[in-house]
């Protein structure tokens, strides 16, 4: 994931447009995003979520909203499954 960020935040890797459309619109970059969501450390699972806050409006910025519809879903659907998990009791 670090990697990812360097990558797309800091190499200038969004300028290409064509290599930034293959690599968000690859269905193994969404998978590799759902695992991180769902990954049972915290402090990683917190990483991959503060990288989608991050990721989906650059996404929505550069890519077509049909390239990116079922990606940005599954993400949203993974997302909300956390949301129900988490137990308010503590709060």
């Amino acid at each position: 994931m670090n990697l990812l960020k360097v990558i797309l935040f800091e190499c200038k890797f969004s300028g290409n447009i064509e290599n930034t459309k293959k690599v968000l619109t690859a269905s193994s970059f969404t998978d590799t995003m759902v695992s991180g969501l769902k990954n049972q450390v915290a402090y990683v699972r917190q990483h991959f979520i503060d990288f989608v806050v991050v990721l989906i409006p650059m996404m929505r910025k550069l890519l077509e909203e049909t390239d990116i519809t079922d990606c940005v879903k599954e993400i949203v659907q993974c997302l909300i499954s956390l949301l129900r998990k988490v137990d308010l009791s503590i709060y």
